[in-house]
């Protein structure tokens, strides 16, 4: 369950946190999917907001703060004007999930996620088939804040250059070693496996600089037959061990 640190006024979209709040008086949540009433509490625990729907504050996923929707909203002006993308639209909601900013490109849709002090529950990553690009925010003062827009092409550029390199290393790899057919190269699971793989790195890394991608000969065989999806499982569990 996440912790509710931001809320809405009642009847406006002006911010308050937690510390800040009066207790006995009706708040609403800033999460697009629930925007329901919500209190705050304290006592002995750090100050947040709870809802008076036990069963919505079970399942929300907590929101946003302003720092959170400023970002946002400078990366998708950002994207928009840049023509680089087919279109780019904010939140959209994607099965069970909303995600922050929806950019259309050559390899289809992905999700541009602007994480503050809340990343993407589990379900989220696994679901969307490898297709959230995470942008942290969390180290960011107010003024680096500012150039988020900057920073976020830097990563959005690094990430497709990576799949790009991967995807054709791929083919070149599965053409000469095993005598594949263009056919037998380009099936769905493999392109999923490689954006699976990628997505990982960003989660590992929780940064919004591009992280240092593997080279391909980074792989095993068998990793590099499936896509990359095993050596998406093996990333994972190397660098918890670390």
């Amino acid at each position: 369950m996440a912790i509710h640190e931001w809320a809405f006024e009642v009847d406006s979209d002006v911010y308050v946190h937690a510390n800040d709040a009066i207790k006995s008086k009706p708040y609403r949540c800033t999460d697009p999917l629930c925007t329901q009433e919500i209190r705050r509490r304290a006592g002995s625990k750090t100050p947040h907001f709870y809802h008076l729907n036990p069963d919505a504050d079970a399942t929300c996923g907590g929101g946003e703060g302003p720092r959170h929707k400023r970002a946002k909203e400078l990366i998708a002006k950002a994207f928009r004007e840049s023509g680089k993308f087919q279109s780019v639209m904010l939140e959209q909601k994607i099965g069970r999930f909303i995600v922050d900013i929806l950019i259309q490109t050559d390899y289809g849709p992905f999700y541009f996620e602007v994480i503050d002090t809340h990343e993407p529950e589990d379900a989220n990553w696994d679901e969307l088939d490898g297709r959230i690009i995470p942008f942290w925010i969390t180290n960011m003062d107010d003024t680096t804040l500012e150039y988020a827009d900057h920073y976020a092409f830097k990563l959005m550029e690094s990430h497709f250059t990576t799949i790009g390199h991967i995807v054709t290393d791929l083919k070149h790899y599965e053409l000469k070693k095993f005598d594949f057919s263009i056919e037998d190269v380009w099936y769905y699971e493999n392109l999923k496996g490689v954006f699976y793989f990628v997505q990982e790195i960003h989660k590992q890394v929780r940064s919004s600089f591009p992280p240092n991608y593997p080279k391909p000969h980074y792989f095993r065989e068998d990793e590099i037959k499936l896509g990359y999806k095993l050596a998406a499982k093996r990333l994972r569990n190397e660098m918890k061990k670390n």
